[in-house]
């Protein structure tokens, strides 16, 4: 008679039928995760297909010409794949604005690095020299004159240089 334990080198026993059944119920999570995951992105993906043409429009267009040329490379194929596309709406919209937040994300890090490598111009204002005052007039400041008393006779080296 054959056991339903089966004994593997280790010497602990696995029950086949808790492991099917375990798989079976991953599968099954895994079913109405994607369910509820399509389900949501239904609701999203005209929102999310909006945005991706907002932000780059470039990415949808590079999506239908990659179909375009799916199609005719192998007609079966690029069919298929456009049916997928419309049937997976969601998820290719879902893909799409990822795609093109990325490339925004890229663009914008690139830009970072150009400006580093070639510097920042600052804007400036050209003043006329109608408009600029003069820091050296010195016009509107009171003369004062300091006139030394006969009083002070004490001098050190560091006075009499100025002498």
């Amino acid at each position: 008679m054959m056991n339903m334990f089966s004994e593997n080198n280790t010497g602990s026993k696995v029950n086949p039928l808790i492991a099917l059944l375990g798989v079976g119920l991953f599968f099954i999570a895994l079913f109405y995760l994607a369910k509820t995951a399509f389900f949501i992105l239904s609701w999203v993906a005209p929102v999310l297909f909006i945005l991706t043409l907002i932000i780059n429009y470039n990415v949808v267009l590079d999506y239908g010409k990659t179909l375009i040329k799916w199609t005719k490379q192998s007609p079966v194929i690029g069919i298929v794949a456009i049916v997928l596309s419309f049937v997976a709406f969601p998820f290719v919209s879902a893909f799409l604005f990822g795609k093109a937040m990325l490339l925004r994300k890229v663009n914008a890090i690139k830009k970072d690095i150009k400006q580093k490598e070639e510097g920042v111009f600052t804007e400036y204002e050209d003043l006329t020299e109608e408009e600029m005052d003069d820091p050296l007039d010195l016009k509107d400041i009171e003369i004062i004159t300091e006139t030394k008393g006969s009083n002070q006779q004490d001098s050190n080296e560091y006075d009499d240089l100025f002498k």
